[in-house]
This record gives C-alpha cells, structure tokens and sequence, in this order.
C-alpha cells in the first residue's frame, strides 16, 4: 500500500524531434526501443500531445509552465524563461523531489 507521506517517483522524459509512433509500443514495428516500451506498459504514454510552438525553446517553455508562448515572453530559440517567472512544473516539483535535468 502506498504511503501517502511519501510522494510517488517521477520519471519525466521528453525528447526532441521524435514522432509517437518512433517506439515499438505504440505500433511501429521496425523500432527496437526495449526500454522506452517497458515504461509505455508499466507508466503513462501520451498518444495526444500538441506542441504550441514548432520552435523547441518556445514549446519546451509552454509544456513546463502550462502557458502560451506569448505568456512566456519566449518566442525564438536562445532565449531564457525569465527567472522570476511565476511557476513551472520543476519549480512546484523542487520542494518535494529532487530534480534533474540532463
């Protein structure tokens, strides 16, 4: 039984320049991808996702606040989420867990 004063683990994984059907899992036959598929069976893997920028940096910023890249002030590529920005998933996550960014 889990114990509710103990967060769960998360294991937060994106990747750049990866269509959904880029591991076997989700239906492509000619993918080896052993490790991706364990996690699609054993987690959660989202069939449905949409990017609000064909742009990295603008659509990474949206995904890890939840706004659009005009709320993030980031339009291009090399440019920083302002540092007193109000609130990303790392930033809620950081008093409960360790993160880490590679």
């Amino acid at each position: 039984m889990p114990n509710p004063a103990r967060p769960a683990h998360i294991i937060w994984i994106t990747t750049d320049h990866m269509r959904w059907d880029a591991i076997a899992a989700h239906g492509n036959p000619t993918m080896i991808t052993p490790n991706l598929d364990r996690l699609v069976r054993r987690g959660v893997s989202f069939d449905r996702c949409y990017g609000q920028s064909p742009v990295c940096m603008p659509s990474r910023a949206s995904f890890m606040s939840g706004c659009y890249p005009s709320q993030t002030g980031l339009m291009l590529n090399g440019q920083d989420l302002a540092a007193d920005f109000p609130l990303t998933v790392a930033r809620a996550m950081k008093p409960h867990y360790t993160t880490v960014q590679y």
